[in-house]
């Protein structure tokens, strides 16, 4: 399953057998919780129904209820030492799934022929299904997010331009006066520039407010994530000043004899 093994050994043909050591597996979160600065191998637990074990490993954590929820404390025991009539069956292979399912279903039959098998599964299915509620909330958060960027852009667009439209006989006079192409282009989007940085601090201010309320939609991201803010606000000053450099080359090619005589 591709738990990492943190600490000690995984279990060994021995185990649990009727001469073995009876032993068991911890994960993180219950190391942490009942043996808090303490090493937990060689510590003993007591298990309902498996008894006193000793424990010879500790593994990652699995998050069974979900991604959304943190995970619980758990013990790993050997089959032998716990037999339950229900299980579980994971295979590993390269084949094709249909292959691999008609092969174990052959090896359960010679087993034992009334043994019933309730669902045949990928874990790559598994794993989507169990995240799909969460991921089509996400996927509509970011359309959502892309149409406010647009409608910002927009808006972005038609303030600059109604701007440049009313100072046309300002610029024409800066540059009767000597200014440059450059130095309007710059005038433009520097004013633009501006307004939208004024518009990202309050909207970062408010997404900080508002992040512990999207907490169930991330997974290993914190609500504050410094790097997840600033990508956010430099995409967010790059959509208003490209939405500003048109009408800012607009201004920077303004006749400046035709803006004077107009005025």
């Amino acid at each position: 399953m591709a738990i990492p093994l943190v600490k000690g050994r995984l279990f060994d043909p021995f185990d649990g057998r009727d001469k073995g050591p009876r032993v068991a597996i911890v994960n993180e979160t219950l190391a942490k919780r009942y043996f808090a600065g303490l090493d937990p191998l060689d510590k003993r637990v007591k298990m309902p129904m498996a008894g006193d074990l000793t424990i010879v490993g500790v593994v990652g954590d699995v998050r069974h209820d979900g991604l959304q929820l943190a995970a619980k404390p758990e013990v790993f025991v050997p089959y032998y030492q716990l037999a339950i009539s229900e299980m579980q069956i994971v295979v590993q292979s390269a084949d094709e799934p249909a292959l691999v399912t008609s092969a174990v279903k052959r090896v359960l039959a010679r087993i034992d022929p009334a043994l019933p098998i309730a669902k045949v599964s990928r874990i790559d299915e598994f794993v989507s299904a169990s995240i799909a509620q969460p991921r089509f909330n996400m996927a509509l958060l970011i359309g959502l997010a892309v149409c406010a960027a647009l409608l910002a852009a927009v808006g972005v667009y038609g303030v600059v331009t109604y701007s440049v439209t009313r100072r046309t006989s300002e610029i024409g006079l800066r540059m009767a006066l000597g200014a440059r192409a450059g130095d309007a282009f710059r005038l433009v989007v520097g004013g633009a520039a501006r307004v939208v940085l004024v518009g990202v601090v309050l909207g970062l201010a408010g997404a900080a407010a508002l992040g512990r309320a999207f907490d169930s939609l991330l997974f290993g991201v914190p609500p504050f994530d410094v790097l997840t803010f600033a990508a956010a606000a430099a995409a967010l000053v790059l959509v208003g000043l490209l939405a500003a450099s048109v009408p800012a080359t607009r201004a920077a090619r303004i006749d400046a004899a035709g803006a004077l005589r107009e005025e």
